[in-house]
C-alpha cells in the first residue's frame, strides 16, 4: 500500500512540475508574433494561386481541420468570412484582407477557441514555370497554455505546415 500511495504521490507531484513549466514556459513568452517564410514553388503563379485561395478545400489539405463553414462569398465565389472547425473541437473565424489578383492576399484570423488572432500574407512572385511564395505571419496568443504548447512546436509552426502543404501538392 505504501508503494502505491508512494507512486501516487510522484506521479502527482511530476505531473504538477510539468505542467508547472509548460504555464511558466507560456508567460514568458512574447504575445506577438512575426514571421516569414519563402519557398520555390514549381508550379506556375495562376496554379499556386487557384490553389492557395481555394479555401473550401481546407479540410482535404489539412489534417487537424475537420471541416469548414462559409459565412459570406464574394459575388464571383470566393469565400470572405469562414470557420474552420478543427479535429480537437476549436474553431477558427478567418476573413478575407486585402487582395492583388494573382500576386498578394490576406487572412485574417479574427478569433479562435485557441486565444490566437492574426493575419497571414501570401505573396507570390513568377520565377520562368516557378512561383517565389513568401508566407508572412504576424500573430497574438493571448493564452499563456497555448504560448506554452507553441515553445515545444514552434511559433513559426503554422507558416512552416502551411508552406509543406503547398510544395507537398505541387511536389507530388
Amino acid at each position: 500500500m505504501k508503494a502505491i500511495l508512494k507512486f501516487s504521490f510522484t506521479l502527482s507531484f511530476l505531473l504538477f512540475l510539468f505542467l508547472g513549466i509548460f504555464l511558466g514556459a507560456g508567460f514568458l513568452q512574447k504575445e506577438d508574433f512575426l514571421g516569414s517564410r519563402v519557398e520555390t514553388i514549381p508550379a506556375p503563379v495562376d496554379r499556386v494561386w487557384d490553389y492557395l485561395i481555394d479555401i473550401q478545400d481546407f479540410p482535404n489539405r489539412r489534417i487537424e481541420i475537420n471541416s469548414i463553414r462559409i459565412d459570406a462569398i464574394r459575388e464571383d465565389g470566393l469565400p470572405v468570412r469562414w470557420s474552420l472547425i478543427t479535429d480537437q473541437g476549436g474553431t477558427l473565424e478567418f476573413e478575407l484582407g486585402d487582395m492583388i489578383p494573382q500576386k498578394k492576399f490576406q487572412t485574417k484570423l479574427l478569433d479562435s477557441s485557441f486565444k490566437m488572432t492574426g493575419v497571414w500574407t501570401y505573396e507570390l512572385t513568377p520565377k520562368g514555370n516557378n512561383t517565389e511564395l513568401r508566407l508572412t505571419e504576424e500573430s497574438k496568443i493571448t493564452s499563456p497554455v497555448i504560448r506554452g504548447a507553441f515553445l515545444f512546436s514552434g511559433r513559426e509552426a503554422n507558416i512552416q505546415r502551411e508552406m509543406e502543404s503547398v510544395l507537398y501538392h505541387f511536389l507530388r
